[in-house]
C-alpha cells in the first residue's frame, strides 16, 4: 500500500462524525471500504423514522457526505 493511502479517520472517529451530523440518527454499521481512491467509510444509519441510509466518511479529510 501506498503511503498516500494512509488512514487518518480511524472508524470510531467516523462513527462519531456521523452521530453529529445526525444526532437522532443510530449507526448500525461502519465498514471501510478500499479502492484505488482514498479510504471510504460506509456508515449505515438508521434515522428515528426507521429510515436505514448509508452514510461516507472520508477516511483522510473526515468529510462527511452521502
Amino acid at each position: 500500500p501506498l503511503i498516500s493511502n494512509r488512514i487518518r479517520v480511524a472508524d470510531h472517529q467516523a462513527t462519531a462524525l456521523v452521530r453529529k451530523r445526525y444526532p437522532n440518527g443510530k449507526v448500525l454499521s461502519v465498514r471501510l471500504i478500499q479502492s484505488k481512491g482514498p479510504p471510504v467509510y460506509r456508515v449505515k444509519t438508521l434515522s428515528s423514522e426507521g429510515v436505514v441510509k448509508h452514510v461516507f466518511v472520508d477516511g483522510n479529510s473526515g468529510d462527511v457526505f452521502e
